[in-house]
C-alpha cells in the first residue's frame, strides 16, 4: 500500500467515524440548479461564484462528465492532496452510489441559506444525499429529468458539490446550511487555489468553509469544530512563513507509523483534538504531545515505539515524544496513572518499576535514544537501585519529585553506578 492510498484511507477513516454527529446524517442535502425559462439550467453554485463572489469560472475541456469533474478536483492537489484524492474517489464511485428516478420530485431540503437570484427564476433539487442506511440503500438520488437537461459543465460541476457535501457531512461543523459547500466549490471551479498561499489556504479552511482537518506531510491536524452552542471554534495553527506550518494540534482520529514509532486512534467523537504537533522548517514532525483525555477512550491509545533489543522489540509508550533531524524518536516522556506495574529486558538488563499494592500511582517516565535507536538513557518513576547479583534495576517509590534516571551505553550496559537494594 503507498504512503498517498494509506492517508486517503485513514482520512476516510476519520470521517466515518464523525458522520453521527452531524444533523445533516438523517436529514439528507441537496444539489440545486436554477430554472430561468428556456435558458440552459445552472448550477447554483457556478451563478453564485460569477454574481456573488465575482468569480469567473474555467471549466474543464474534457468531454467525459467524470473525467471533467476529476480535472477541475485536481486542482486541489498541489495545495491538499490528500483531501483532492479522497474526492475523486469518491468521484470515481459515483454512478455506482448513485439511482436515477423518473416522474419524481424532490421535498426541497432546508439548507440552503441565504440565496440571492434572478427575480424570475427559480431554483431545482437535482440530487439528494444522503448516508446510505436501511432506509436508503445508495447515498445519491438523481431527477432524472433535470439531470438530462444539464450539459457536461453543471453535471460536473453538481458532483462537485455533491462530493464537497459529502466531507462536510461527516465533518464536525455541524452546518445548517450549504453556503459554505457552494463557496468552497465555487473556488475550486473559478481556479482560485493555484493563486493561494498554505497558509491563506488554511485560513479559508477555517475562517470560511469550517472544515475540521488537514493532513500536513503525513500528519492529520484538527483545524476546529463545532461547540455546543453552535459556534465554530478555529484551532491555532502557526507558521515559519507563507508554505510551512510550524505547529498545530494533532488529530485524534489518524494513523501514524514512522521508523517503529505508531499512533492509532478509531474515534475522535469526545475528544477531536488529541493533542499539539510542531514541525521542522522541511515538514518533518519535531515533537508530539498527546492529550491526556485520550488515556480513557478505549479506541486510542498512546503511541508507541519498538526498540529493538537483541533478538526482540521492546514497547516503550508516552504522552511527550521529541524527534530528531532525520525522523526518528529521541526522547519519551509523560506522566501516566496506568502503568502500575512496568519490566523492561534490553540487551540483557531488565528494568522494573516496583509494585504498589492498593495505589495507582501517577508515574513519570522518560526514555532517551541515540541516532541509531539504541537506547541510552531510562526512567521507569522512582529511585533506581540494583538488585544484589546485577540483573535488574528497580525504581522504587520516592516522595522527591526528582526524575531519577540511569544511563546506558551502546551495547546496552548499565553506566550508572546504582545503590543496592535492601530487598
Amino acid at each position: 500500500m503507498t504512503i498517498s492510498k494509506l492517508l486517503v484511507g485513514l482520512f476516510l477513516l476519520g470521517l466515518g467515524q464523525t458522520a453521527l454527529a452531524n444533523n445533516w446524517y438523517d436529514r439528507g442535502n441537496g444539489g440545486f440548479v436554477l430554472s430561468c425559462g428556456e435558458q440552459p439550467l445552472m448550477v447554483l453554485d457556478a451563478y453564485e461564484a460569477q454574481k456573488r463572489y465575482y468569480y469567473t469560472v474555467v471549466y474543464s475541456d474534457k468531454t467525459d462528465v467524470l473525467k471533467k469533474a476529476e480535472e477541475i478536483l485536481s486542482r486541489l492537489k498541489p495545495i491538499d492532496p490528500v483531501r483532492a484524492q479522497v474526492y475523486i474517489d469518491w468521484l470515481n464511485n459515483f454512478y455506482q452510489e448513485s439511482q436515477i428516478l423518473t416522474d419524481t420530485e424532490f421535498m426541497e431540503t432546508p439548507d440552503l441559506g441565504l440565496v440571492k437570484k434572478p427575480k424570475d427564476c427559480n431554483l431545482e433539487q437535482v440530487i439528494f444525499q444522503r448516508e446510505p442506511s436501511r432506509l436508503n440503500s445508495v447515498r445519491y438520488i438523481i431527477n432524472e429529468k433535470l439531470w438530462s437537461r444539464l450539459d457536461s459543465d453543471n453535471r460536473a460541476s453538481l458532483i462537485i458539490h455533491e462530493l464537497i457535501y459529502r466531507d462536510f457531512l461527516q465533518g464536525m461543523s455541524l452546518e445548517s446550511t450549504s453556503e459554505r459547500i457552494r463557496l468552497f466549490n465555487g473556488i475550486i471551479l473559478a481556479d482560485k487555489l493555484k493563486t493561494l498561499s498554505l497558509q491563506e489556504y488554511i485560513r479559508i479552511l477555517q475562517e470560511d468553509l469550517h472544515l475540521s482537518t488537514y493532513v500536513y506531510n503525513g500528519i492529520t491536524l484538527f483545524l476546529g469544530a463545532t461547540d455546543t452552542a453552535g459556534r465554530w471554534r478555529s484551532a491555532p495553527v502557526e507558521f515559519y512563513d507563507a508554505s510551512k506550518i510550524s505547529n498545530g494540534r494533532f488529530a485524534a482520529n489518524q494513523f501514524v507509523k514512522t521508523q517503529g514509532f505508531t499512533y492509532f486512534c478509531m474515534s475522535s467523537d469526545d475528544v477531536p483534538n488529541g493533542g499539539s504537533v510542531t514541525f521542522l522548517p522541511d515538514g518533518r514532525i519535531q515533537g508530539l504531545r498527546i492529550s491526556p483525555a485520550l488515556e480513557d477512550n478505549p479506541l486510542c491509545s498512546y503511541p508507541t515505539l519498538e526498540v529493538q533489543s537483541k533478538d526482540k522489540k521492546v514497547v516503550v509508550t508516552g504522552n511527550n515524544w521529541t524527534f530528531d533531524d532525520n525522523g526518528r524518536v529521541s526522547v519519551v516522556n509523560g506522566t501516566t496513572a496506568k502503568a502500575v506495574y512496568s519490566l523492561i529486558d534490553y540487551k540483557g538488563m531488565e528494568y522494573e518499576r516496583k509494585i504498589t499494592l492498593g495505589v495507582v500511582p501517577s508515574v513519570e517516565t522518560y526514555y532517551r535514544f541515540d541516532s541509531d535507536g539504541n537506547l541510552r538513557e531510562l526512567s521507569l518513576g522512582g529511585r533506581p537501585c540494583i538488585l544484589r547479583d546485577l540483573s535488574l534495576v528497580r525504581f522504587e517509590p520516592n516522595a522527591d519529585s526528582r526524575v531519577w534516571t540511569v544511563q546506558i551505553n551502546r551495547d546496552g550496559e548499565l553506566d550508572t553506578k546504582l545503590d543496592i537494594c535492601n530487598y
